[in-house]
Parts: C-alpha cells; sequence; structure tokens
C-alpha cells in the first residue's frame, strides 16, 4: 500500500497521546491515509518496548531523551519516512538556526513536519512569522507551545530543540514488520547502549535508576508521575497488540498480552504525586520483575517469523 500524498492541512490532527512522539507519528500517518493501526505504530516501529529514566534524578525528560533512529527506521517499514531536519545541538548561530528553520518550513509545506520541544507537536501551518502547533491535549497544556515564531526560533528564546520531517512511503509486508518491531523490542532489552544518551538508564536497567530515584526525599513526583504516565500508555498499547496476533505462537502471544497488561496497570497505579513514596517503589519494583520475564518469550514469538 501507499500513502495518499495530498496535503490537506485541516486534515492534519495530533491525537492526545501521552508519548507526543508517537502522536505527532499517527497523526503524520493518518494525514497520508494509512490504514495502520495505533498498536502496529506503536509496537512495529519498537517505540512500544522502549523504557529511559534520568540516571539521577526522576526527570521528565525519560520519556524524550533517547536513540529514536531505530524506531525511525522501523517506521519506513509502516509507510512513514521520518527525518530530523536539525536541532538547536547542531550550532547556536542564528545562520544555521534560520537553515534548520528553511527546512522546517518546507517540509512543512511539502509533507508534514514536527517540532521537539517540551513536548513533541505536530506542524499545523506556517505563515510568514511563525509555525502553528497541534495542541493535542488542548489550549491550557503548559508544555505545548500554540505556535512558534521564527524569531524566539532564531533568539533560542523558546522551548524549542529541533525539528522532524515526515513523507509517505511504501509499506512492507506484514510478517516482516512484525519481526522488525519484536527485534527491536529485544535490542532494547539487551542492547539498551544503542538508545542509551549521557545521564539516562534505558530498557531494563532504567527500573534500577528508577528506584534509586525513589529512595530520596527530593525525589521529582511530577518528573515519576510523567514517566509512569508515559511507559505505562506503552505497555497497555503492547498488552492490546498481542491480544489480537495475527501470527503463530498465539499462547505465548497472550501471555505477553498479559504480563504486559500488568506492568502498565502496576505503572499507573505507582504515578500519583500522592502515593506513598514506599508503595510507588514497591509498585516500580514489582513492574520491573514482570518485565524482566518477557524477552524469552519475545524472542520465541520472533523464531517463527524468520523462517
Amino acid at each position: 500500500m501507499t500513502m495518499s500524498t495530498t496535503c490537506e492541512p485541516h486534515t492534519l490532527e495530533q491525537p492526545p497521546f501521552n508519548a507526543t512522539f508517537m502522536g505527532v507519528v499517527v497523526g503524520a500517518a493518518k494525514h497520508f491515509d494509512s490504514t495502520v493501526s495505533v498498536a502496529e505504530f506503536y509496537c512495529e516501529s519498537g517505540f512500544a518496548f522502549a523504557l529511559n529514566i534520568h540516571s539521577e534524578i526522576m526527570c521528565p525528560s525519560g520519556p524524550y531523551c533517547w536513540n529514536h533512529a531505530p524506531v525511525l527506521e522501523r517506521l519506513k517499514l509502516l509507510g512513514l519516512h521520518g527525518t530530523y531536519v536539525g536541532s538547536d545541538s547542531d550550532g547556536d548561530e542564528r545562520e544555521r538556526r534560520i537553515s534548520i528553520e528553511q527546512l522546517a518550513r518546507k517540509a512543512s509545506d511539502e509533507a508534514v513536519a514536527s517540532m521537539e520541544g517540551l513536548e513533541h507537536q505536530l506542524i499545523t501551518s506556517n505563515d510568514e512569522t511563525s509555525f502553528n502547533l497541534a495542541m493535542p491535549w488542548g489550549d491550557d497544556a503548559p508544555s505545548c507551545l500554540p505556535e512558534l515564531s521564527y524569531e524566539s526560533w532564531r533568539n533560542q528564546s523558546a522551548n524549542a530543540f529541533g525539528f522532524y520531517r515526515f513523507d509517505p512511503c511504501d509499506d512492507s509486508v506484514k510478517r516482516q514488520r512484525m519481526l522488525a518491531g519484536l527485534e527491536c523490542a529485544l535490542e532494547m532489552y539487551e542492547s539498551p547502549s544503542a538508545f542509551q544518551q549521557d545521564g539516562y538508564q534505558f530498557g531494563l536497567s532504567a527500573y534500577d535508576a528508577w528506584q534509586n530515584a525513589l529512595d530520596s526525599d527530593s525525589y521529582d513526583k511530577h518528573g515519576h508521575w510523567w514517566n509512569a504516565m508515559v511507559w505505562s500508555e506503552c505497555r497497555n498499547v503492547a498488552s492490546k497488540y498481542f491480544q489480537d496476533w495475527p501470527g503463530p505462537s498465539e499462547e505465548c502471544a497472550q501471555l505477553l498480552s498479559n504480563s504486559f497488561s500488568k506492568v502498565g496497570e502496576l505503572m499507573q497505579t505507582a504515578s500519583p504525586h500522592e502515593l506513598d513514596r514506599s508503595k510507588k517503589k514497591e509498585l516500580i519494583r514489582e513492574a520491573a520483575e514482570c518485565e524482566s520475564t518477557l524477552p524469552h518469550l519475545i524472542r520465541e514469538l520472533a523464531e517463527p517469523l524468520r523462517s
């Protein structure tokens, strides 16, 4: 299937996912008339299996600060070609930032573009002065910008860090997509250094950083809550994906569905600001124990797809 390349700005909407990167992905894909489901995008890209926690404090940045390149590669199999246009780390010079801005405007005009700031937000349109941005959670979300003026980007006076471009492409056969998602999950569990950035712990070891942070009286309650909300969403979507597994090893898939559901529920239960800290740690420890049993099930599920 090839997605439509017709761009009609009024059709460009970002769903209100906690994982705003995936909100951007699904919003862009639906704009191009993709028929791929939300669960397929989360799981066959590998995103659903990510877990990233700041090493020293329970910072809300955990869901954002990790290497997304392997996920972008797998999105191509799902019919969406995503590229990073440029970021503020590419240089602080005004001329350099203007060139990145021009690439983002071109992406918005020709395809679909998004901004990476405190959240990922689709660029719904652009004019002579600014980008207009999707507000997935409504107008009152303080972490989202309704617009980004070019001057604020050039002067580094807004929380905007970079831009993505998304174009439609031919997708791959379902079996290849399923295997690619499972292999990404195994990479995340078994080779976390490929995804990890300085100052963070990725994969199963992220649970250690999470529990260690909860040992401190000064842990960030907001950061704990937000990490729990994003990563529980991912586990709940993974549960739905494996519940509807269309491939072989249905019994193994059902075990994965049940386990991911349990992990998601534990994280969600642990999320409230007002919950006792010791109870939060107990719930996160239980989630870690449950998720640590899953890589061998994923490997078992992947094996028949390799033949």
